[in-house]
């Protein structure tokens, strides 16, 4: 079942949740303009310095192995011609956490 996970309109915030029984830590960065993403799954390091944008963070099959589902930033007014923008967070852009089965 997809989640959307709070995230507020501040540029460096860390995340503590649960997802899928998965302990996760989110670091979100914004810097020179974009937002970064590190992801953390019971204190192991799965990604570093993602840049996001409007599509999946894990875009390669074998993290999904180290973290069961995926992340992406969405923007609730349908524009995708905009990069994830921390000001936007918590407004008109989110952050959700799906599971493959939540995709079919």
């Amino acid at each position: 079942m997809s989640q959307v996970i709070p995230i507020s309109a501040t540029p460096n915030q860390t995340l503590n949740v649960v997802l899928n029984n998965q302990n996760c830590q989110i670091n979100l960065l914004a810097r020179d303009g974009y937002v970064y993403l590190d992801l953390f799954v019971n204190n192991v390091n799965i990604i570093y310095g993602r840049k996001l944008t409007l599509t999946p963070v894990l875009s390669y099959l074998y993290l999904q192995s180290e973290f069961v589902g995926n992340l992406m930033i969405i923007n609730d007014d349908g524009n995708t011609d905009i990069n994830p923008d921390y000001t936007l967070f918590g407004v008109t852009q989110s952050l959700l956490y799906y599971t493959q089965a939540d995709v079919a």
